[in-house]
């Protein structure tokens, strides 16, 4: 599963692009949790690795910028993007967030005051965070892993 599993986001985040007719380019990606576990910092095995590696084989010649945030992880442990705690400075003006860890932290996520912090409003659930009517509701894209595409 955790190798299939960061492929098959970014196959539900391409998904999203070509229903809203938008292209993967000058966008920024927040990889939410680097954490393998909740509430740790170990990353060993972190599918945010794989996520980015997916990218970027995908879209090396697109404009994309990448930053991650985890409130237990150490910015001296994890070089695969930028790192940030601080999770107001992560999801500003964000195109996709990509929730890859399932910390405490992310069930309490105000959405009505992120949805006023990104640019476009779409959500990857690779942990199964969210309810998927709230967040719908709140006018997000939802894609959560274990659901596929959504059919015509």
């Amino acid at each position: 599963m955790n190798d299939y599993m960061p492929k098959h986001m970014v196959e539900l985040m391409e998904d999203v692009f070509r229903e809203s007719r938008k292209l993967v380019d000058n966008i920024k990606i927040v990889l939410l949790g680097v954490s393998y576990k909740a509430n740790t910092d170990d990353i060993r095995n972190t599918p945010t690795e794989n996520i980015v590696n997916e990218l970027k084989s995908r879209y090396h010649s697109h404009n994309i910028t990448f930053i991650a945030h985890d409130p237990y992880v150490k910015d001296r442990d994890y070089k695969k993007t930028e790192l940030t705690d601080d999770f107001d400075k992560a999801v500003i003006g964000a195109d996709v967030l990509m929730f890859a860890t399932n910390h405490k932290e992310y069930y309490d996520i105000d959405l009505d005051d992120l949805k006023k912090k990104v640019r476009t409003p779409i959500i990857i659930d690779g942990r199964n965070i969210f309810n998927k009517k709230i967040v719908e509701d709140k006018g997000f894209i939802y894609r959560k892993v274990g659901e596929g595409p959504r059919m015509p």
